[in-house]
């Protein structure tokens, strides 16, 4: 079968409708994190054959290949908070989704992140901020779909064939869409965890913390130190030792 280079529009903007969202794609933009032109007040997706200067959790930057990765950001007005551990719930979404329709070993790694074969293949980052009485929600996605990266993974390399950019799209927005709905962090089983049984290393207020990783659930990373279980909500690059 052969795969479109670009975006399918017209699919995609039906796609989004269904779900309640404008649709948006340019050719080039600096980061889909940004809202759309004209659509600063309405809910929509973002989304652009290259990103120029994606950047992830801790301004991390994200290194998009023109017309062969994925990059969306899912804009949204709420009136009411969203749960804290709502990049769980999306990270899980998506987790579950590649699973199914790919049938590869893909990995949650906490806080943000889907690994496959040791190597990262997709980011997520959750942005809110008060505006005009509402919660303005970003959830912005990076997959490494069609591309050869070195020091990260593709599906295309995993899959050892191309993938359909907007055939993922579409059901990215769907099953992300769900993910807003729920209440809870679903558990994850162990060998869908990638840092489960390791010990791990992290910074905590620019300290350095080493422990056995325990999981995590609503309230944030568990680390066992010296035989005690304790919580960490603002652990940053976090590491198998």
């Amino acid at each position: 079968m052969l795969i479109k280079m670009q975006l399918e529009h017209k699919k995609l903007e039906e796609t989004c409708h269904e779900y309640g969202y404008a649709f948006y794609c340019n050719g080039s933009t600096v980061s889909t994190m940004l809202a759309a032109p004209g659509l600063d007040s309405k809910d929509h997706i973002h989304t652009t054959e290259h990103q120029i200067h994606g950047v992830g959790r801790n301004a991390t930057l994200w290194d998009m290949s023109k017309e062969k990765d994925l990059a969306f950001t899912m804009h949204k007005y709420l009136d009411y908070v969203p749960q804290p551990f709502l990049t769980n719930n999306v990270g899980f979404a998506i987790l579950k989704l590649l699973k199914v329709k790919f049938n590869l070993p893909f990995k949650f790694k906490w806080p943000n992140d889907i690994y496959l074969n040791d190597k990262k293949l997709a980011g997520i980052l959750v942005q809110s901020e008060h505006t005009n009485n509402h919660i303005y929600l970003k959830i912005g996605i990076g997959i490494n779909v069609n591309s050869d990266p070195t020091e990260f993974i593709s599906l295309n390399q995993g899959l050892e064939n191309e993938v359909d950019r907007t055939e993922l799209l579409q059901s990215l927005i769907a099953i992300i869409s769900t993910a807003l709905e729920f209440e809870s962090t679903p558990n994850i089983a162990e060998e869908d965890d990638y840092l489960h049984g390791h010990e791990i290393q992290f910074l905590h207020q620019n300290q350095q913390v080493i422990g056995k990783y325990c999981g995590f659930d609503q309230h944030g990373l568990k680390v066992e130190q010296e035989g005690e279980v304790v919580y960490f909500n603002d652990a940053e690059f976090v590491r198998i030792k």
